[in-house]
């Protein structure tokens, strides 16, 4: 028994390694797709280069890989050779992993927080599919399994913030759950195997030991959890049965004698039987292998995988059929399709299964003349649920809004959830707009009414952006970016509406594309330049210091306002590198004005809270100043009330750090965004900044005199400076004048100007006499 045990786990072995290879070239070949797609949608924001490099090593080690396969599937290896293809194949599965893995070492830190999620959304479903590929090897799986989404996980909790770490730790557990599930399934497939060949190895006896079959085969039948049937091959009735089979069908013995085995399976007849034995009886095959439905006695029914052994040395001729109740490895399978395909938290369909599913249904409207709407929803301030009552208020947010989405849908309408707040609804067979507006007028009205979320009522809004098929274009992804892009103009609008894409949109979002690109080479071109606004004492009219301001003037754009490039950069990852720059640029010229003017002059520097994310502001401003040699009292930086509001202790950290080096820290546009005196109590601030709304508005709005009375009254409690810019005549600056703001900024002194214009400036003696004497004469 021990030689037949052996011969039995040798062939297990040899099968295994049959089916890791016979699943190579599909492998391969969606490897490719899924990893072409993945490489195009980062392109818009990666280096073209980076990515051709790495789809490169991709195509290298996968080409390695069928290479293997070609040599395999020739050599058709025996047990004595099998383990060295087995090493082969695992190597070929780790240097995949490590490549796909890579993706996150390489490209991970220059994306935008959402094509991160994205490229670990992207990995983990990859890893998912490969589950049911390495079915058959464990070890190989784990290889692959912890090369493709360890580097991601390891990544995100480089970055040390919430999210980036909640992102890490359900990677982490992500990976465990599949490595648990792959055991598991790979322990069912052993068994599966080496039943089989149990089996086997009994139709073997049956021919060999006609005399002990009925003990013997009895021992085992009733031995065996398998169902196992021995047949007239001529009329297929059942001459014996194992208490297997009687368990699983609920027979009594005296009920099955006889009983057609057609009877038992559901979904075969007469002659698609013998056509699965004809290899069989033709000697081609051993035995043959086929899934079907076994009917109970209550007719109800179950999913089997059967094997099918002849013997013709019977007589009469018998059929020997083994069958394994598969519900729980289909329902394994069915559950891995689903996590694939469909959202966790709400059961929609996810981006992995809507895009194929997007592309079908453009097919489909193709030839039937009809239209297909693409409504791309976002929630409106879905991060104020979230800071305020916490994340798992906004989950059960999202899954009401779900619910809320399907309830105004018909069957052949089909919502997803893209991640996030964002939502997809795919509208099928509609021959006119009217037909769509109507839709998107009724999703937006079904958010007007509160959501109940525990003891809170939750008042949010929906904005849409809708494309169509083929009004506005031919591509998936021309498509959902067009939808994407009025889902943008929806939420500039007020949000609560819904926007369609339009031409003028698509001009806009060339431009922006056309903007990414330039901007991307910026600062290498040497196309990015700062000018500096003097900062202006009030009473003597002498320069205190300056405002570095970064302007860009493109050759294909000219001159492109900061407010559309500034937003542009933190977008695309590219406001950390800008901003380092601005520092450095800001305090080697900052330097030179001290000899210039014969005084201490401060320069005032912007910083977008993404460099305080990104952990390298105060590494950049100890480096610059090191270089520059400025003084560190003569170094203010600028932060804005968006930073002071991030539900994380990391921003304080940081301006703590900073103001302990001596570094000036200014709260600009004061009054615009999140105002609170809590916040201005906790933060290490010098000076308030009035914004430029509220001045401009002086000597005629009694509003915004109250407001800015207000906020100098505030800062002076609070021992605060307070500087106002926006200052364009001389009535605004007497109102401010009078009310103590001597620190003045505006173009009624000077617009910004270019480094040298400002050293000449200095270099002069440049006193604002007419501010300074029109105050004295008031």
């Amino acid at each position: 028994m021990s030689d037949i045990r052996g011969d039995i786990e040798q062939r297990v072995d040899i099968d295994r390694i049959n089916i890791l290879y016979a699943e190579t070239r599909h492998s391969i070949l969606a490897t490719l797709v899924v990893m072409a797609a993945f490489a195009f949608v980062l392109s818009a924001q990666q280096e073209p280069g980076r990515l051709f490099v790495w789809y490169g090593a991709l195509t290298v080690v996968l080409l390695g890989r069928a290479i293997n396969y070609w040599r395999y599937s020739r050599a058709k290896p025996s047990f004595e050779n099998i383990r060295p293809w087995c090493l082969r194949f695992r190597l070929g599965i780790l240097a995949t992993g490590l490549v796909l893995g890579s993706s996150s070492v390489l490209f991970f830190q220059q994306i935008p927080v959402a094509y991160q999620i994205f490229s670990i959304f992207v990995l983990a479903g990859i890893s998912a599919g490969a589950l049911t590929v390495l079915i058959s090897d464990y070890i190989a799986f784990f290889l692959y399994i912890n090369a493709t989404l360890l580097p991601a996980a390891i990544m995100s909790a480089g970055y040390g913030d919430h999210l980036h770490m909640a992102i890490s730790l359900m990677t982490l557990i992500y990976i465990a759950l599949l490595m648990r599930a792959s055991m598991n399934l790979y322990r069912k497939v052993s068994a599966s195997l080496m039943l089989g060949y149990e089996n086997q190895v009994l139709a073997e006896h049956l021919t060999q030991e006609k005399n002990r079959l009925d003990n013997r085969l009895g021992r085992i039948l009733n031995d065996s959890s398998s169902e196992i049937y021995v047949l007239d091959a001529d009329t297929l009735k059942c001459l014996q049965v194992n208490q297997g089979a009687l368990l699983h069908l609920g027979y009594s013995e005296d009920e099955i004698e006889n009983r057609n085995m057609l009877d038992i399976l559901d979904d075969l007849d007469r002659d698609a039987f013998d056509e699965l034995l004809e290899p069989v009886y033709a000697g081609d095959q051993e035995s043959v292998f086929f899934h079907g439905r076994h009917r109970r006695k209550d007719c109800s029914s179950y999913p089997v995988e059967v094997r099918l052994q002849l013997s013709l040395m019977e007589s009469p001729p018998i059929v020997v059929a083994t069958a394994l109740d598969i519900t729980e490895r289909d329902e394994a399978k069915r559950q891995l399709i689903h996590q694939a395909n469909f959202d966790q938290l709400t059961d929609l369909p996810n981006r992995y299964f809507m895009l194929p599913h997007i592309g079908h249904a453009f097919s489909r409207a193709e030839r039937a003349h009809t239209r297909v709407a693409l409504l791309f929803m976002g929630l409106d301030d879905f991060k104020k649920v979230n800071d305020t009552l916490g994340h798992n208020s906004g989950d059960a947010l999202l899954k009401e809004a779900a619910g809320r989405i399907r309830s105004v849908l018909r069957e052949s309408d089909v919502p997803a959830r893209f991640g996030g707040d964002e939502f997809l609804v795919v509208l099928e067979g509609r021959t006119c707009v009217e037909q769509v507006e109507r839709i998107a007028s009724n999703l937006v009205g079904v958010f007007k009414a509160p959501f109940s979320i525990g003891a809170s009522k939750i008042y949010t809004s929906a904005s849409i952006g809708i494309s169509l098929f083929p009004d506005d274009g031919a591509t998936v992804d021309e498509l959902m970016q067009y939808a994407d892009t009025a889902l943008h103009h929806a939420k500039q609008n007020g949000c609560s509406n819904y926007q369609f894409f339009s031409r003028t949109m698509r001009v806009a979002a060339e431009r922006r594309l056309e903007m990414e690109g330039l901007l991307r080479r910026a600062l290498e071109n040497d196309e990015m330049a700062l000018v500096y606004q003097p900062k202006v004492d009030a009473f003597s009219g002498r320069i205190l210091g300056a405002e570095a301001l970064l302007r860009w003037t493109s050759p294909v754009l000219g001159h492109v306002s900061p407010d559309q490039f500034i937003p542009l950069a933190e977008n695309l990852g590219l406001i950390e590198s800008i901003g380092s720059w601005v520092i450095s640029e800001a305090c080697r010229e900052a330097v030179q004005w001290n000899a210039l003017s014969g005084s201490e002059l401060h320069v005032a520097v912007n910083v977008s809270s993404h460099q305080f994310r990104s952990g390298r502001l105060f590494r950049d401003v100890e480096q610059a100043l090191e270089v520059s040699k400025l003084p560190v009292d003569q170094l203010e930086l600028e932060i804005t009330e968006s930073l002071l509001i991030q539900d994380t202790g990391e921003p304080l950290e940081i301006l703590n750090q900073l103001r302990e080096k001596g570094i000036s820290l200014s709260l600009d546009d004061f009054g615009t965004g999140y105002s609170s005196l809590s916040y201005l109590k906790r933060f290490p601030l010098h000076v308030l900044k009035i914004d430029r709304s509220f001045v401009k508005d002086l000597t005629v709005d009694t509003h915004s005199e109250a407001l800015v009375e207000a906020i100098i009254a505030m800062a002076g409690g609070l021992g605060l400076d307070i500087v106002a810019e926006g200052v364009e005549n001389r009535q605004q600056l007497e109102f401010l004048y009078k009310r103590g703001v001597h620190i003045i900024q505006g173009y009624y002194f000077s617009p910004p100007v270019a480094a040298a214009e400002f050293r000449a400036l200095l270099k002069q003696g440049a006193v604002y006499r007419e501010g300074m004497l029109s105050l004295a004469n008031g």
